[in-house]
């Protein structure tokens, strides 16, 4: 009897395993995910401060007089101040600020050739 019941298993797995086959039972269906999103993004640095500022390494400058443009990609709504504190570094020593500004980043340019 065991005999018997072990070769009609094995009749009904087989079965099931070809009929998998054609029915698209078990198959599986590939989707992003948002780690590989993430891998195609792009990282953008901005020093935020005056035309005559230093700029740290590896960031963009953006003056307190930048303009947003669609060519360029990014900058300030309207011109506002700055501050330079001369210290401690490129990038924290100075900043821009006023009352009310926005700055937009359409991420369409590739910042490395700026």
């Amino acid at each position: 009897m065991f005999r018997k019941a072990s070769k009609k298993l094995s009749v009904v797995v087989s079965s099931m395993m070809i009929l998998s086959t054609f029915a698209g039972v078990g198959s599986v269906s590939v989707k992003r995910t948002y780690a590989e999103d993430a891998i195609s993004l792009k990282t953008y640095k901005f020093d935020f401060g005056s035309s005559t500022s230093p700029v740290a390494t590896g960031y963009t400058q953006v003056t307190n007089t930048m303009i947003y443009n669609s060519e360029r990609g990014y900058g300030l709504d309207k011109a506002v101040s700055f501050r330079d504190r001369g210290a401690p570094d490129d990038l924290r020593r100075d900043f821009i600020n006023g009352p009310s500004y926005t700055f937009s980043d359409s991420n369409t340019t590739d910042l490395s050739k700026n």
